[in-house]
């Protein structure tokens, strides 16, 4: 599922942006 993928990056992204 790329929903799956999508809410890792914008995780990822969230985290990193800090």
């Amino acid at each position: 599922t790329p929903s799956r993928e999508f809410l890792l990056r914008v995780s990822y992204l969230e985290i990193y942006n800090e």
